[in-house]
């Protein structure tokens, strides 16, 4: 790993929090740039309501809505990464907006399907950010 990327990580399982959420969607990864160049990756279950605590070093968010691009894929993860971002990328410049990210990645579903095709989707807000006008 490059002396520049600081990894923190815990296995999302046992963080302790299931018994205290009840989940209301997909998990989701987030990146929020900061200071610059600095990126850090979160990983998000939605949930119905706020807890009314968690054990450390989770935390509870409320992500900002979106208007985004959004590209799909459904199918083993090697079908699927990298092509997705391909897909949002030649979608984007076909029709003049630009990357505006960080994004977030919509993982799978709440069933787990160790084998089988699985949903994924790329959302970028790049859509709300136009380059040039088709009109």
């Amino acid at each position: 790993m490059p002396d520049d990327i600081v990894a923190k990580t815990i296995p999302f399982d046992q963080l302790g929090i299931h018994d205290r959420v009840k989940e209301a969607g997909p998990r989701i990864i987030f990146y929020e740039r900061e200071h610059g160049e600095d990126v850090t990756v979160f990983l998000a279950l939605p949930v119905t309501e706020p807890p009314a605590e968690l054990p450390a070093p989770a935390l509870y968010r409320v992500l900002p809505e979106v208007e985004a691009a959004v590209a799909v894929r459904r199918g083993p993860a090697a079908s699927i990464f990298p092509m997705v971002y391909q897909d949002l990328g030649r979608w984007i410049e076909e029709h003049g907006y630009h990357f505006h990210g960080p994004g977030r990645e919509v993982c799978g579903s709440t069933t787990k399907r160790p084998h089988g095709p699985w949903p994924a989707g790329i959302q970028d807000p790049a859509a709300i950010h136009p380059l040039y006008s088709h009109r």
